[in-house]
């Protein structure tokens, strides 16, 4: 007689849930060379490391984000965002600070794959920290290559105060947009007004009092949304070299866009605010 043995197959069906990424917090970032070389992410399980949207993000909903971090060995940087499974639009949030001690905004680009974004006026030495994400809904979460170049470009004339343009009259003079970042940097909390970041973007003027007075310029951006930056020093003493300027006698570092200056008549400037100009002595 054949015995018939029964075995009963049990089958478990086990739901595994993707881990985050290992980079999806500020502590937790990548650090990218610097030399171009693409690497993979993804943004799939991430969480949003913003506490309120940032930059050029879209206003809905949470951007779930990944972190890369670099010390800059150049003064522009190029990143460059190609969507894998990735979809909907590419946001990059470039900032410089501390995950401890919170980070200032240097700038944000958002748009379709593959995104290129420029970052001009960035110190040499900083370290950077940007962030990779897409807009809601979740499902439109995915893979990614990323790729960071930083340079420094030439220098232009009037990016130091040594080739300051010289300024003649009292007509206006217009500056083009440049993205030589800074030449020497020269501006600092202890010979100016300017909490941190130093110099980007910087044009420097020299001019030669002609009489006694009162001293007005007005700085206009040709994008009203600009937040522009300024200071003056009485170079007298050393009126080639510039080593010895000293402190700024005039100076303005705040978070104001529009136009900013010393004006006799403020509120005939176009798009102006309270930029809280500090008078030095």
């Amino acid at each position: 007689m054949k015995k018939c043995v029964l075995f009963i197959l049990s089958v478990v069906l086990v739901t595994v849930g993707l881990a985050q990424p290992a980079n999806d917090n500020c502590t937790g970032a990548t650090t990218i060379q610097q030399n171009g070389t693409c690497i993979t992410g993804t943004t799939a399980s991430a969480t949003d490391g913003w506490t309120n949207l940032v930059g050029c993000q879209s206003p809905t909903g949470n951007h779930n984000d990944v972190w890369y971090t670099f010390v800059s060995t150049g003064t522009t940087a190029n990143i460059v965002v190609t969507a894998g499974t990735m979809t909907g639009n590419v946001e990059v949030v470039l900032v410089d600070g501390s995950c401890a001690g919170g980070f200032v905004l240097d700038g944000s680009s958002c748009g379709a794959s593959p995104l290129n974004a420029t970052f001009n006026g960035l110190l040499v030495g900083t370290t950077y920290y940007f962030t990779v994400s897409n807009p809601p809904p979740a499902s439109s979460n995915g893979t990614f290559t990323v790729c960071l170049t930083t340079s420094t470009p030439a220098l232009s004339s009037a990016q130091n105060c040594n080739n300051a343009a010289i300024i003649c009259n009292s007509s206006s003079y217009s500056v083009a947009s440049s993205t030589a970042g800074y030449g020497t940097q020269e501006v600092n909390t202890t010979n100016s007004c300017w909490a941190n970041g130093g110099e980007r973007q910087s044009k420097w003027f020299k001019f030669t009092i002609g009489c006694s007075g009162v001293l007005n310029f007005a700085v206009n951006p040709a994008v009203i949304t600009d937040d522009y930056d300024w200071a003056i020093w009485d170079i007298t003493g050393d009126p080639t070299g510039c080593t010895t300027k000293g402190n700024s006698i005039a100076c303005n570092w705040a978070a104001c866009t529009g136009s900013t200056g010393l004006s006799s008549c403020p509120a005939s400037e176009p798009g102006v605010k309270n930029c809280n100009t500090v008078i030095v002595g």
